[in-house]
Parts: C-alpha cells; sequence; structure tokens
C-alpha cells in the first residue's frame, strides 16, 4: 500500500500503549490522511490485492479509495448503521450489510447491482465464494 496509512493502526497502538505501559512500539510515518467522513470510522477493509481501501463510519457511508492513485472512487450510503464490508477474492465486487440490507456493488460497472432489504432476519456479515461467483 502506497500511501495510505491506518488510523486503525494509531488506535492499536495507542491501545497497546495504554494497556501495556513501558512497552516501546515504535509509530510509522504519517503519511496522508484520508477524510471525507462526517462520522466516526469504526472498520477498514482491504481488497485482496491492496489496491482498494474501504472505511465504514457512524455517517452511515462507505468510502472506497483507490490506494495507487490515491483518490476516492465510490462513497455508498447505506442510511443505518454498518455491520460489515468485504471485497470479493477477484476485487470485482464489494458488499456491505446493515441489519436489514445487503449491498453488493460491481466495481467494474460503477453499480451498485444488488440491494436487497429484508425484514425477516438481521445481516451479521457478508463473504464470497473464492471465485467470487457467488
Amino acid at each position: 500500500m502506497k500511501r495510505i496509512i491506518q488510523l486503525y493502526l494509531y488506535f492499536f497502538v495507542f491501545f497497546t500503549i495504554s494497556v501495556f505501559p513501558g512497552l516501546s512500539i515504535p509509530l510509522p510515518e504519517l503519511v496522508q490522511i484520508q477524510d471525507g467522513h462526517t462520522g466516526t470510522i469504526n472498520g477498514i477493509s482491504y481488497s485482496p490485492d491492496s489496491k482498494y481501501i474501504a472505511a465504514r463510519a457512524d455517517d452511515f457511508t462507505i468510502r472506497i479509495w483507490d490506494t495507487e492513485q490515491d483518490i476516492l472512487i465510490k462513497v455508498l450510503p447505506l442510511f443505518q448503521e454498518i455491520k460489515c464490508m468485504q471485497f470479493s477474492p477477484d476485487n470485482h465486487f464489494f458488499g456491505a450489510c446493515t441489519d436489514d440490507t445487503l449491498l453488493l456493488w460491481d466495481r467494474r460497472v460503477n453499480k451498485i447491482s444488488y440491494p436487497v432489504i429484508n425484514d425477516t432476519f438481521i445481516f451479521t456479515s457478508i463473504t464470497f465464494t473464492k471465485d467470487s461467483t457467488h
């Protein structure tokens, strides 16, 4: 990953230092902070080839960045707390879910191809098959 710095690394280091005082952890140099979220970022996901990074936040959006070009390529609004997100193994799809909504974004055509709204049960995770067909 060229230029995106995980803000979660800083949280992890801060938490580790707080729990284990005296532990010496060298902090990485801050190269760039990606912004745009208006709420607290509470999760990140890398694509399998590390070309893309997605961040979910309390503003009910997911923002996806191209790490090679350092640009924001997609904002996915979900209008509720986002429970899970994941890239497919072939990087062509990105899935995310809230309690009652499952969203599938097809990166190749830049289209949300599968918004599923469900009132019967709660979504808690998302996963793809190894060949990314399901």
